[in-house]
C-alpha cells in the first residue's frame, strides 16, 4: 500500500464515522455555528487535526504576538504552523508545533500603502493570521464589508487559507487569494517581510504549505457586503455532460457532485442578488445540510457497505429536495457540517473534465468489485485562467481549470480507493497537479518539477533562501520538494 507513512487515518469504521458526523451537526446547532466536533485542537500538550487521523504529543507554541513568533521559530529546530487543522495528510508533523489562535482579529488603524492598495471603491482591511474565516466574516459583516469569494468551510484560518491556497469555483474567482494583496511573513532566520502581489515570496507564500516562513498578517480587498442566492437542484447526468459549459457562464459560482452508479448529478449555484434574506434562512440551510451529512455517513456508507451503493443510487434525489435560499454572503458560501471524511483533491485542464470524471467513477466500481469501500462522491469546481497568485499552485498557468475532488466517507476503503486514483494518473503523466492540503501520497519533487518547472525551481531556490536551517521541513515537504531525504 501507498501512503505517508506518519499519516494514520484514525478511528475509522461505520458507526464511529456515523457518530462523529451526528456529533458535528448536534455541535454546530448547539454553538449556532461556533463550533464543530470535526476541528482541529489542541490541549497543553496535544494536538490533532479535524478528523482524529492526525495526533501529536508536541510542544505548542500559542504566541500572542510578532515577537513571540519570531522567538518561537529562532529557539526551535523544528517547526510548524497549525490552524483548525483541517488537513488531510502530515504537513503539519513537527517537534514543535505553533497555534495562531491567539494571533487574530482585524488590526485597526492599519496604513495600507497606496501603491499597492489604490482600487476605487475598495476597502483594504488587515487581519493576524489566525483568525478563523467566520470570525473574519463576522467582524467584517460588522463594517458592512464582505470578501468576494470564501472557501467552502469557516473553521480554517485565513493563514490555512492561503497556505493552501484554497479556491472556491467559479468563472471569475476562484481563489481566496484573490481577494489578497499582502502579507506580513516571518521567514525560518526570524526576519520579517511585508510582500504584495508582483513580488516572489508573496508567490510562493500563497499555496507553499508554509515552507517558506510563517504567515503573519494579511491585508484583504474587501467590497460592500452583499447576499447570496445559494440553490442546489438535481440534473440528470446526460444533460450535465451538454449542457455544464454553459452553466459555468451562465453563474457566477457553480459546482456539482457526482455520484458513482448515478444517472442524476448535485447542482449547486451561487450568485450575487439584491433580494432580501430568506426568512429563516440560518435555519433551512443547517437543517439542509446537516440532513445532506447524515445521509451520506448513515444511509449512503451503510449502501456501500453492504454493497447495495448500485441499487440505492437513484434514491439520493429523494432524499434531498432542491433547496433555494437567499442568504449573506459569508453563510452562503460555506456548508461547513460535513460527514467525518477524507479528500484527495487535483486541478487539470478544463476540457478533461468528464474524461477524468468517468475514470474515477470506474476506478471505484471497479475497485468495489474486489472489496467493500466507502460511500464517495465527487466534487466538480472550477477556477479561470491566471485566477491564482501561488507559485506552484494547481491551477497556476493561462488556462481555466477544473477540479476534482473525491470525498470519501472516512470507513475502510477509503485508501485504497485513494491511492489506486494516484497509481492511475501517474501512470497517465498529464498535467493534473495535486492539491497540497489534501491526500497527497505518491507525489514526489521529480512529479512537481515536471508538473510546475521553472517556478516549482524558483520556489525551491526562495524556499532555500528564506528557510536555511530547514525549521519548517518535516517528511512530507522533503519528499515534495525533495530538498532533503526524508526521515523515518
Amino acid at each position: 500500500m501507498q501512503g505517508s507513512p506518519n499519516y494514520d487515518p484514525g478511528p475509522v469504521g461505520y458507526w464511529t464515522q456515523a457518530w462523529h458526523t451526528a456529533s458535528n451537526a448536534l455541535v454546530y446547532a448547539a454553538t449556532r455555528g461556533r463550533k464543530l466536533q470535526l476541528e482541529g485542537r489542541r490541549t497543553s500538550r496535544q494536538w490533532h487535526n479535524w478528523t482524529f487521523g492526525e495526533r501529536q504529543h508536541a510542544s505548542i507554541v500559542v504566541p500572542t504576538s510578532e515577537a513571540e513568533i519570531v522567538d518561537a521559530i529562532v529557539d526551535s529546530e523544528q517547526l510548524r504552523v497549525v490552524g483548525s487543522g483541517h488537513s488531510f495528510n502530515d504537513a503539519i508533523r513537527s517537534a514543535t508545533l505553533m497555534s495562531l489562535d491567539d494571533y487574530s482579529g482585524v488590526i485597526e488603524g492599519f496604513d495600507h500603502p497606496t501603491e499597492h492598495c489604490n482600487e476605487e471603491g475598495v476597502t483594504y482591511v488587515r487581519a493576524r493570521a489566525g483568525t478563523r474565516v467566520r470570525d473574519l466574516s463576522r467582524l467584517l459583516a460588522e463594517k458592512d464589508l464582505a470578501i468576494e469569494a470564501l472557501p467552502s468551510h469557516d473553521s480554517q484560518s485565513i493563514a490555512g487559507v492561503l497556505s493552501t491556497d484554497v479556491h472556491g469555483t467559479g468563472r471569475e474567482l476562484g481563489f481566496v487569494s484573490s481577494s489578497v494583496v499582502g502579507l506580513r511573513l516571518v521567514d525560518g532566520t526570524g526576519t520579517g517581510h511585508d510582500v504584495w502581489r508582483g513580488d516572489d515570496l508573496f508567490a510562493a507564500a500563497i499555496g507553499g504549505v508554509g515552507a517558506v516562513g510563517v504567515i503573519t498578517e494579511v491585508s484583504v480587498r474587501c467590497v460592500p457586503a452583499f447576499n447570496l442566492e445559494q440553490a442546489t437542484s438535481w440534473v440528470a447526468l446526460d444533460d450535465a455532460r451538454t449542457n455544464w459549459r454553459d452553466w459555468l457562464t451562465a453563474h457566477q459560482h457553480m459546482s456539482f457532485y457526482v455520484f458513482p452508479y448515478a444517472d442524476q448529478l448535485q447542482l449547486h449555484t451561487w450568485n450575487p442578488t439584491t433580494d432580501p434574506v430568506t426568512k429563516r434562512a440560518a435555519v433551512r440551510e443547517y437543517l439542509h445540510i446537516a440532513w445532506a451529512a447524515l445521509a451520506a455517513a448513515w444511509f449512503g456508507d451503510a449502501s456501500a457497505k453492504f454493497g447495495q451503493l448500485r441499487r440505492t443510487a437513484r434514491v439520493g434525489p429523494k432524499l434531498q429536495r432542491p433547496s433555494t435560499l437567499v442568504l449573506p454572503s459569508a453563510a452562503g458560501f460555506n456548508r461547513s457540517i460535513y460527514p467525518m471524511h477524507q479528500e484527495l483533491e487535483f486541478a487539470a485542464p478544463l476540457d478533461q473534465a468528464w474524461e477524468l470524471i468517468d475514470l474515477m467513477n470506474a476506478i471505484y466500481e471497479d475497485l468495489a468489485k474486489q472489496q467493500r469501500l466507502p460511500f464517495m462522491l465527487i466534487e466538480v469546481r472550477f477556477t479561470p485562467a491566471n485566477g491564482t497568485y501561488g507559485m506552484i499552485s494547481p491551477a497556476s498557468g493561462e488556462q481555466p481549470r477544473v477540479w476534482l475532488c473525491l470525498v470519501a466517507v472516512q470507513s475502510p476503503g477509503w485508501r485504497e480507493y485513494f491511492d489506486a486514483v494516484e497509481a492511475e494518473l501517474l501512470r497517465r503523466g498529464d498535467d493534473a497537479r495535486p492539491h497540497l492540503g489534501k491526500y497527497c501520497a505518491a507525489y514526489s519533487a521529480a512529479h512537481m518539477q515536471a508538473l510546475h518547472g521553472d517556478s516549482f525551481q524558483r520556489f525551491i531556490e526562495l524556499r532555500r533562501a528564506h528557510d536555511p536551517h530547514g525549521r519548517f521541513a518535516n517528511n512530507f515537504t522533503r519528499r515534495i520538494f525533495g530538498t532533503e531525504e526524508a526521515h523515518p
